[in-house]
Order: structure tokens, then sequence, then C-alpha cells
């Protein structure tokens, strides 16, 4: 018993220390003033702009159309009495500047007087969760994102107590036609309606649009990326975030970390997904779909046109899928499985470490195919099958006119090929 006497004054104490901390952080919150103001630029721009670039620390940024170049701020700052809360707010400012045909706002922050602050009111605002418990009782937050403003570095906390309470919203009309960069290093960017290329770059925060024409681009740490019709190319890159596109029509080019990636109902040229250990699904898309993973799955449902998939240890499944010229697919030890109306593929490559292959297809095919598994079975159906040959665990024959030419390997996967 006297073993445990130590471990149970240890509890007592945390369980008597740990709502005090809770009440003293509940206490230095609700003593924080916070006042707005708002800042307003309206032009007009320099003669000969023809690219605008828009750079803010934290805070909301909404992007619209509009007839000329228009930013409203509204600056939200806190203390611990009203005339601080006030003077601090008061201190950000506008910075323009000029270089060959692009114009740059910039949101002044007052770093010589803090280089440490804190994002208010940002529970759906950012793409991380800070606040962690321990025994539903022991919590800590103050998580946030390190990164270099106007020539310093900063730290960002949301989520915390930690900091001084300071962020910038920011709402933009750009006039058409005319690109537009914004770097909003934390919180949400959004634009909808706009007839311009745009770039968005975030530390940690969503990046949204809609209903846009014009090229768009996206880099985030960890924020997710959601694209609504986009009449023109994406280009999306993200750290740990995911990215979300439909009704894309123009090129797709999306990167993650550890992120997915879901396309749906796009007629797009080309179809590019990237993803470390992130999962690709692809639906009712049209395209060229070039798509890799290190351990993620690929799925597609509906899709329509030539693939070449590559990944280390997920699988590749295609439903309701009309191939197109070329079907590439490889995987370390992932199963393949296709199936739809493949008749149009006049070149085939599968090739798995150790999964199982099958292939259903709605139409004829019309190759040479050469099929060999080392050590499982191999059971091929189709119909216009002849010359074939099979032999300890390998299996060659021609389809139909033989114009295109196919090869399946697997190391211990089985191989099946039917009529669908």
């Amino acid at each position: 018993m006297r073993t445990r006497q130590p471990l149970l004054c240890l509890l007592m104490t945390v369980a008597l220390v740990v709502p005090a901390l809770s009440i003293a952080g509940q206490a230095q919150a609700a003593d924080t003033v916070t006042v707005q103001t708002t800042l307003s630029y309206a032009g007009p721009l320099p003669a000969g702009i023809a690219s605008l670039t828009l750079e803010n620390l934290a805070g909301h940024l909404s992007v619209t159309q509009g007839n000329r170049f228009l930013v409203t701020a509204t600056v939200v700052a806190g203390s611990t009495d009203q005339a601080a809360a006030q003077a601090l707010a008061q201190s950000v400012r506008f910075d323009t500047s000029q270089s060959s045909n692009n114009f740059t706002l910039h949101v002044h922050y007052p770093l010589d007087q803090t280089t440490s602050f804190n994002y208010l009111n940002t529970a759906d605002k950012t793409g991380g969760n800070s606040h962690f418990c321990f025994f539903g009782v022991f919590c800590v937050n103050g998580g946030g994102s390190n990164l270099s403003y106007q020539g310093k570095e900063v730290h960002v906390y949301y989520g915390s107590d930690r900091g001084t309470p300071l962020h910038v919203d920011l709402v933009v009309q750009v006039p058409t036609g005319m690109s537009l960069a914004v770097v909003n290093y934390v919180g949400p960017t959004e634009a909808s309606g706009i007839n311009n290329d745009l770039q968005v770059k975030t530390t940690s925060g969503d990046v949204r649009v809609s209903d846009m024409h014009g090229l768009f681009s996206a880099d985030t740490g960890s924020g997710d990326v959601h694209v609504a019709a986009l009449t023109g190319d994406l280009t999306a890159d993200t750290g740990s975030g995911d990215v979300f596109a439909e009704h894309v029509t123009g090129k797709v080019y999306a990167e993650t970390g550890s992120g997915d990636v879901h396309v749906a109902e796009s007629d797009s040229q080309t179809l590019y997904a990237d993803t470390g250990s992130g999962d690709v699904t692809f639906s009712k898309v049209k395209g060229e779909m070039k798509l890799n993973t290190g351990s993620g799955d690929i799925r597609l449902d509906g899709a329509h046109g030539s693939l070449h998939a590559d990944t280390g240890s997920g699988d590749v499944i295609a439903r309701h899928y009309t191939g197109g010229e070329s079907v590439w697919a490889k995987t370390g030890s992932g199963d393949v499985s296709l199936a739809g109306d493949l008749s149009a593929v006049r070149t085939l490559y599968i090739d798995t470490g150790s999964g199982d292959v099958t292939l259903k297809t709605a139409a004829g095919l019309s190759m040479h195919l050469d099929a060999s598994s080392s050590s499982g079975d191999v059971n091929i159906n189709l119909p216009y099958m002849h010359n074939m040959v099979m032999h300890h665990g390998k299996f060659v024959a021609d389809f139909g006119k033989v114009e295109g030419t196919g090869t399946i390997s697997t190391g211990s996967g089985d191989i099946n090929m039917s009529h669908e």
C-alpha cells in the first residue's frame, strides 16, 4: 500500500492544480477587451498595372468581382483595457509598392511591439487544432504557425490564450481580367464569381473558390483546397490538407503530402494527382489521368480516358470505367481491379508485386495479350480469343483484330479476366 501513496498524492495534486489552471485561463480570456476598426484602400492604381499582390499575416480573406481594386479591412485587436486595444488596432496600416507592372498592398503589423500574435475566434478558420486534453481534465493549448513576415520571425497562435490578440479580416474587390496573387498566412481564403487568374498561398488555412473563370493555383501547408465550378486550369499543392474539386474545365494538377485528392464531374485534358499517403478518388471525370500515391488507394468511378496509375502499397480500383488508348497500372502489394469498357485500349500494362489482377470488360479486347503469375492462378474467359497458349502460370493469346498489345504480371497474386 505504501508504494501507491506517492502516486495517489500525485493524482490528487493534478486533480487540484488542473482545474485551477483551467479557471485561470478562463479568467485571462474573460479579461481581454476586444475592439474592431476598419481600413480601406480604393486606389486608383498606377498606370500600367496588370497584376496585383495582397499580403496578410492572419485573418479571413474574401475575393469578389468589382469594377475597381478595393480592399476593406476589419482589424480585430484585444488587450486588457479599451484604450490599449484601440491603440493596438490603430497601429495596423496598409503599405503599398510597385514593381514593373505589379502593384502590392501589404498589411503592416506592429512587429516593433510584438512578434507573437493570437488569432481570435478561429474555431473554423484554420487547418489545425491545437487544443489537447489528457484524461479529460489536463488540457494544453498553444499551437500555431512559425513564419517570416516583414523580415522578422513571427508566431501566430490559434486555439490558445498565448500571444497578442490581433488579426485582420479582408474583403477584396478585383477588376475583371487583372491577375491577383494572395498571401494569407494564417486563416481561410475564399473567392467567388471572379473572372481573373488567382494564386493563393497560406501556411494554415483552407482555400475555397467557386464560379470562377481563369487560372487558379493554391499552395497550403495544412489547409484543404475546395474548388467548385472552375473554367480554367487548377493547380493545388498541400502538405497535409485534402483537395476537393468538381466541375473543373481545364487541366487539373493536385499534389499532397498526406492529404486525399477528390475530383468529380470534370472534363479535363489532363488530370494529375500525386500523394504521399493519401487516397485519390475520381468520379465521373474525363481526360488523361496520371495518378501516383505512396501508400494510398486509387479509385475511379465513371471515369473516361487513358490511365497511368502507380502506387506503392495501395489498390487501383476502377468501376464503370471507359478506357482510353492506354491503360498502365503498377502497384507494389496492392490489387488492380478494372471493370467497364476496355475495347478502345491499345496499350495495356499491369504489374503488381503480390496483388490480384481482376479485369471485367463489357466489350471485347483487340490485342495480343501476355499474362503471367509466378505463384497465383490465371483464369481468362473472354470472347474472340484465338492462338492461345497456356503453360505453368503463363498465358498468351490474341483477341479480336489484334490492334494493340497487353502485358499483365503479378508475383503471387491471381489473374482473372472475364466478360462483364
